[in-house]
């Protein structure tokens, strides 16, 4: 007999909050790396600006302002003009938390410390790094800065963004009673915790296929530390019709099987269909409906979020008989 799940966490709005983007590196500490600022610290976006003081009377000043008048002169709007011909130097630091874009489920050798995946300009002026769901950016402007000094920049903000649930900008803060079945029904904390380690929290309601919370959300989160997650949205009907439109707009790369790391015996399990999306979620169908897996920001590889998907689709079997 399948365990009953622990009752999820009802997160009217998530307690978790990323700082205010200037708030999560103190001014301080930007002034013991480069020096003096030139004013407060200004958000921009996802980020801060940290301006620095230096000399702007030297010839490679000159032949900055020289270039950026041109521009100027020319028609250039002022948002491409400070990025293309910069007349302030400083530090931008930047943490989203959506968990867009692709991960890679490979691990290269040679990442720093802290990091799932990374990457830095020739420079070294520019460095990006996603732990889990957290993206860090840190770009350096008519600075020189070491290397190393602008990845430790990074890490600093990675570990200043608090542990648990975030709220999708869109949440629904209504208070209303969540429609449809509860997501997060289908996968037992003690059954996540066998794969993917201790959970920071009781699964929760997230927004649609994201890491972030939503009490009326369609898809559940388990989060682990590191801010890694894995997202699992249960599609109860008509999940063939989604299957097929996501084939229809492209979105299918191929079979399950190709993923690295998955064997023969690994593809076993309570399914008629395994394929995966081309943002690496797992798609697996059991007649009419589907379970999508999220899992490449997760504490686990392919093997591992196919083991849990088993279990969730079972339990989706078992609650559809009972209907």
């Amino acid at each position: 007999m399948l365990a009953q799940p622990t009752a999820p966490a009802r997160l009217a709005v998530p307690s978790t909050r990323t700082s205010a983007p200037c708030d999560l590196i103190p001014r301080a500490e930007i002034e013991r790396i480069a020096g003096p600022l030139d004013g407060e610290p200004v958000p921009e976006d996802r980020g801060c600006w940290y301006y620095v003081v230096v000399d702007t009377t030297t010839a490679e000043w000159k032949q900055a302002r020289d270039g950026a008048e041109r521009a100027r002169a020319s028609g250039m709007d002022e948002r491409a003009i400070a990025m293309y011909h910069p007349t302030r130097a400083g530090i931008f630091a930047a943490v989203d938390v959506r968990g867009d874009g692709s991960a890679s489920a490979e691990r290269p050798a040679d990442l720093p410390a802290g990091w799932d995946e990374a990457g830095a300009s020739r420079s070294g002026q520019v460095f990006n790094g996603r732990t889990g769901h957290v993206r860090v950016s840190v770009k350096v402007q008519q600075l020189k800065l070491p290397a190393d000094t602008v990845v430790a920049v990074a890490g600093r903000l990675r570990d200043r963004v608090p542990e648990g649930p975030m709220p999708h900008p869109a949440a629904d803060r209504s208070g209303r009673t969540p429609p449809g079945r509860d997501p997060c029904s289908v996968l037992p904390r003690q059954d996540a915790e066998s794969v993917l380690g201790a959970l920071v929290t009781e699964p929760f309601r997230t927004h649609e296929r994201t890491p972030l919370a939503d009490p009326v959300g369609p898809s559940c989160a388990y989060l682990t530390a590191g801010h890694r997650v894995l997202v699992m949205t249960p599609v109860w009907n008509y999940g063939g019709i989604e299957l097929s439109a996501a084939r229809m707009v492209g979105g299918m790369v191929g079979q399950v099987a190709d993923l690295p790391g998955i064997e023969g015996d690994t593809l076993e399990g309570p399914w008629d269909e395994a394929v995966v999306d081309l943002t690496g979620e797992l798609l697996l169908r059991k007649g009419g409906r589907v379970l999508g897996v999220r899992y490449l920001m997760s504490s686990t590889d392919a093997a591992g979020a196919i083991r849990l998907a088993g279990t969730a689709l079972e339990r989706m079997a078992a609650a559809g008989e009972k209907e």
